[in-house]
């Protein structure tokens, strides 16, 4: 059966920054074919070295992506995307208004016409840490809507304010499980938005190993073939400490030993999804993290996942 095609949402209210964190990763060597659905072509500052070929509202890319303007029934285009034999990108990225709130786009793709064939990868909320605590009324309300379906919240422009600015606006808007990354330009490293080449077989089973990224970064992976308790494992997903920014892998739990379950985590919040079978592979937990400090205790983390294995009767 064929994977369901990941999709990442970037929202934010005006003038946050949304279409320079995607201007960035059109510019990006990611290795991967993302089809991007803006909300105006006219804000993507693409060279013009850059584009392959341009049909009607389709921009097609020197680096694998495809770019599209994003119209009102957004049902109908990503169905035509979806089915249409020209068009070949195993990521879409969409760029919501400003002005609206992410939860109505969110709500679309979990239809269940989508069930099987989209998957919700990432929600990213821009935040303008100069212009943000100057917001009031309506659009206080609706800036506050959009960080409430964020699972990482870049606060943008960081440039503009002081670092004690950026600590009082992480202190008063953001949940404390809240997983946020400041920057300038929207220059977010590519790891948080989606992982370009996921390992999950990196080490022997019942051992892990940490690998640098980014310079800020770092890649610790964990297996074993002894199967989780399925409410244990959710405990220490959600007391991850905030330095992790993504999870993802194959779960083998006991109460669902026929079947692997696929792991997406990204900032607080975790998905887990049912796979079909093993396939005749032995059952194996394959886990991989990315976490925004070497100082990130995955000692303490490894002790927790082994004590959420299934005690055996």
């Amino acid at each position: 059966m064929t994977s369901p095609i990941p999709v990442s949402l970037v929202s934010g209210f005006l003038g946050s920054g949304k279409t320079t964190l995607i201007n960035h990763i059109l510019r990006s060597d990611h290795g991967l074919r993302i089809m991007v659905m803006v909300n105006d072509f006219g804000e993507i500052n693409i060279d013009s070295e850059l584009i392959i070929s341009a049909a009607q509202n389709v921009l097609s890319l020197a680096n694998g992506c495809i770019c599209c303007t994003l119209e009102n029934d957004l049902i109908e285009q990503l169905e035509q995307l979806l089915s249409s034999p020209s068009l070949a990108f195993d990521y879409i990225l969409i760029e919501t208004s400003g002005i609206s709130d992410p939860a109505r786009v969110l709500a679309t793709l979990r239809y269940p016409r989508f069930a099987r064939r989209l998957r919700v990868d990432n929600v990213v909320t821009m935040l303008d840490a100069e212009q943000f605590p100057r917001l009031e009324g309506s659009m206080l309300e609706l800036a506050r809507a959009q960080l409430t379906d964020a699972k990482l919240v870049v606060i943008n422009k960081t440039d503009l304010v002081s670092e004690a600015g950026v600590e009082q606006l992480r202190s008063e808007w953001l949940c404390p499980d809240t997983r946020s990354y400041a920057t300038i330009m929207a220059r977010v490293p590519l790891q948080l938005l989606f992982d370009p080449s996921p390992d999950i077989a990196l080490v022997a089973p019942g051992q892990r190993k940490p690998q640098g990224l980014h310079s800020e970064f770092v890649h610790w992976s964990w297996q074993s073939p002894q199967p989780f308790a399925l409410q244990k494992l959710r405990r220490v997903l959600a007391q991850l400490p905030t330095s992790v920014y993504r999870a993802k892998g194959v779960l083998y739990i006991a109460e669902l030993a026929g079947q692997p379950v696929a792991l997406n985590m990204v900032g607080h919040r975790s998905d887990m999804e049912k796979l079909d079978t093993w396939a005749g592979a032995q059952p194996c937990s394959r886990l991989v993290m990315i976490a925004g400090s070497a100082t990130t205790d995955f000692d303490t983390i490894e002790h927790a996942l082994q004590d959420a294995i299934a005690v055996s009767n």
